[in-house]
């Protein structure tokens, strides 16, 4: 793991309770290794659940799309996605995780 310059974590992962648990276990190696993280996909199903994977954590990045980021919203600050407060909203979410960085995947 010390080799590894990022570790990313989502895309094509699926959503396999064992292989979960796996990708759990790997992410904490990561996280004692100072290796940054970067969250996508499922993996992003994966954090939403778990928030101790990412929580706290300044070198994870989670880049959640629309329904990805309404499920954190959510689960985090419980309550709906605010466009009109979007800024702050995502500020609150982000120290709500513990100081992660949140991009979120926005269309324009």
């Amino acid at each position: 793991m010390e080799r590894f310059d990022c570790l990313v974590v989502g895309p094509g992962l699926g959503r396999d309770p064992f292989l979960l648990d796996c990708v759990s276990e790997i992410m904490k190696h990561a996280r004692q290794s100072n290796v940054p993280i970067v969250v996508d996909g499922d993996g992003l199903f994966l954090v939403t659940n778990c928030l101790d994977l990412v929580s706290g954590y300044a070198l994870a990045v989670l880049t959640p799309n629309v329904n990805e980021y309404k499920r954190l919203v959510q689960k985090v600050l419980s309550c709906e996605v605010n466009d009109q407060d979007a800024p702050e909203q995502l500020l609150s979410l982000a120290k709500g995780i513990g100081g992660v960085t949140i991009l979120q995947e926005r269309k324009i």
